[in-house]
């Protein structure tokens, strides 16, 4: 844990010039070598011995003191005839240290500044004395920290504590330890400040003083995150200091990161978010007595039977509702509408909103829903997407390219408000929806025929087509059922599946094991040229609708 607060902190070399300062104010004349900042303090025999208070120094000191004087002299030093006592020099040693100390923290301080309102840094400061004076006896004291010896310790305080928040701290350092040759522990905290540590911390984690918690969670660089956006942002952004080469490096990078959004935009849409929202309607909600009502008053000529009453929710939004087309077998659901032409719901959903995915729709050149009856073909229409065989629309009739998918679902569904009818399948074609090299166009879409006749010739030209037989019969009266769907064995191919209307009293089941797959079905002529090989009905009559 960093804690920055606003600390007085000292540096060897400041201590050392202070030192430095005072002993050249003495009359002592004490030495500093430059080399080492080693501080030449006196020895134990220059110090006076303890005598009780008002006695007079005794004889033998006095000898002493002039058998140094005389040895000083021998040696050529110059010292002034009387010599300060000891306690004088350290009086002025002290003075000295501390002028220079308080003039070094009130620097520092406002170089750093408060990281902290004056409110906060007086609580915090109030806290650490209280910690530090109600420590228990066994934590370590600053005396015992920085000396090895409490023989004349020397307290430097920084200043009053409402005004200094970390000079509140007594540093008591032992004059011993000033000029040892190895580093103390009070040298080691000293040189971690002038390598950017902090006195505090160093204090704190000695003494055993609590911080409080509001300084524990302060961020010791608030500016870095700032710099690394602005490092980020003009790595991207040309800037006036750019080279030419550089400005279009940034700009090439520019334009592919938003071409890679747009794109990755587009995909999401097209593949995720549309096919979520495009709603399948496998459950359709049974209506309530007020929307039964409404419709009721709005369509007074609609005849609704009780086993359709759960239509009217789809009816009350979208009033082009057609029906309720279900394939059990192929887990297709979905309700179909009629429009006013064959493009509007190419694009819509359901909901009449925009989406690729559209909403299977009836042709509308065919009878009302409501009419009373089918027409003789009746064609609804679906998009299957390509690569897309669980689409929500029309890509589960591409089972119905073999045998198998015709077994799995051999019947489909039709609910209309009208009633509940079913179709059998009986034939699955590949056809075109245009027309072919030879001008001719197979018109499979066609709502009536002239005659009964006229719908057999028709279903002979299904049967050279289909791409096998499901033993299904057809009458010159039965009613189609024509779904339509995109598929991709040439351009524009078709995926056709007829479905017959079970006749009335008629079972619904199917006998799926006469199925027969047909060994030479007749496609469009585009297909033979797509695959490369000859057609076998190219001579064949070209049936058109009467």
């Amino acid at each position: 844990m960093t804690i920055n607060t606003n600390t007085d902190v000292f540096s060897v070399a400041d201590f050392a010039d202070s030192i430095k300062a005072s002993a050249k104010s003495s009359r002592r004349g004490m030495r500093l070598n430059d080399e080492t900042e080693k501080i030449i303090m006196p020895t134990d025999e220059d110090l006076p011995p303890p005598v009780a208070a008002g006695a007079a120094a005794t004889p033998a000191h006095a000898k002493k003191s002039g058998k140094h004087k005389a040895a000083s002299k021998a040696a050529g030093e110059n010292h002034a005839p009387d010599e300060p006592p000891v306690d004088s020099f350290l009086d002025t040693l002290y003075g000295e240290a501390q002028k220079s100390f308080t003039a070094e923290f009130d620097s520092l301080k406002n170089e750093l500044g408060q990281l902290a309102s004056d409110a906060e840094g007086k609580s915090a400061v109030a806290a650490a004395d209280t910690a530090a004076t109600s420590a228990p006896a066994s934590a370590p004291v600053m005396e015992d920290i920085y000396s090895s010896s409490a023989a004349h310790p020397v307290a430097f305080p920084a200043g009053k504590a409402a005004e200094k928040s970390a000079s509140d701290s007594v540093f008591s350092v032992s004059m011993e330890h000033i000029g040892d040759d190895s580093p103390s522990d009070f040298t080691r905290e000293i040189d971690q400040i002038s390598s950017g540590g902090s006195v505090v911390s160093s204090v704190i984690r000695n003494n055993s003083v609590n911080i409080p918690q509001e300084y524990e969670d302060i961020d010791t660089n608030p500016g870095q995150k700032k710099k690394g956006k602005k490092k980020f942002l003009s790595g991207l952004i040309p800037g006036r200091y750019d080279s030419v080469g550089e400005i279009f490096r940034k700009c090439l990078l520019l334009v592919a990161c938003l071409t890679m959004a747009v794109c990755i935009g587009i995909l999401g849409n097209t593949y995720v978010l549309e096919p979520f929202l495009l709603n399948d309607y496998a459950d359709v909600a049974d209506p309530n007595e007020e929307e039964i009502s409404k419709f009721n008053k709005e369509n007074p000529n609609i005849q609704v039977k009780a086993e359709s009453v759960s239509l009217i929710t789809l009816y009350n939004t979208n009033s082009s509702f057609y029906g309720y087309l279900k394939i059990d077998g192929l887990g297709l659901k979905f309700p179909t509408v009629k429009g006013t032409n064959n493009e509007y719901y190419l694009a819509r959903t359901f909901e009449r909103e925009k989406s690729r995915f559209g909403c299977p729709f009836v042709n509308y050149k065919n009878s009302s829903p409501n009419s009373g009856g089918f027409d003789m073909n009746t064609s609804i229409f679906g998009h299957s997407m390509q690569n897309e065989s669980k689409d929500k629309v029309f890509g589960p009739l591409r089972e119905y390219r073999s045998v198998e998918g015709f077994r799995k679902a051999p019947l489909i569904s039709l609910e209309m408000l009208r009633g509940h009818y079913y179709f059998k399948v009986y034939a699955v074609f590949i056809s075109s929806a245009n027309y072919d090299s030879g001008g001719y166009f197979f018109n499979y879409i066609f709502t009536q025929l002239s005659s009964e006749q006229a719908f057999m010739e028709y279903i002979s030209e299904i049967d050279q087509r289909k791409l096998y037989s499901t033993g299904v019969d057809i009458r010159p009266s039965d009613k189609l059922l024509t779904l339509s769907t995109c598929c991709y064995d040439f351009t524009n191919a078709r995926l056709v599946v007829v479905g017959r209307l079970v006749r009335e009293g008629e079972n619904t089941k199917v006998d799926t094991s006469l199925a027969k797959v047909n060994a030479n079905p007749r496609y469009p002529n585009e297909y033979y040229t797509k695959k490369g090989i000859r057609n076998p009905y190219a001579n064949a009559s070209k049936w058109l609708p009467k």
